[in-house]
């Protein structure tokens, strides 16, 4: 019974493209959510006193995480042991709280 739900999930172009649709939404809105800060720029600049070194380095910090404390790696680890639905899940959690944490 399990084996037909999945062979036909992996038929179904239905199911193709619905799966694409949401991981392609997942990453717009991981995109979105790193550049929406470009417009407080200024306010953050002028009202706080950053300098555009200051404003560059909190806008890369997400880069830094991922290329120095070798995130990527560990996030490959992460979906291997717990599995796509999982890691979906808590990257799709991580991102609320992030967005609530920038509001």
């Amino acid at each position: 019974m399990v084996e037909k739900i999945r062979k036909s999930l992996r038929d179904s172009a239905a199911a193709r493209w619905s799966a694409l649709f949401i991981v392609s939404f997942t990453m717009l809105c991981g995109y979105f959510l790193t550049d929406i800060m470009a417009p407080l720029a200024g306010l953050l600049e002028g009202q706080l006193g950053w300098s555009r070194a200051d404003y560059g380095t909190f806008t890369s910090s997400y880069g830094w995480f991922n290329v120095f404390l070798l995130m990527l790696i560990f996030g490959g680890i992460i979906l291997d042991k717990l599995g796509v639905r999982m890691t979906g899940m808590g990257a799709a959690a991580v991102m609320v709280i992030g967005t609530a944490i920038k509001y």
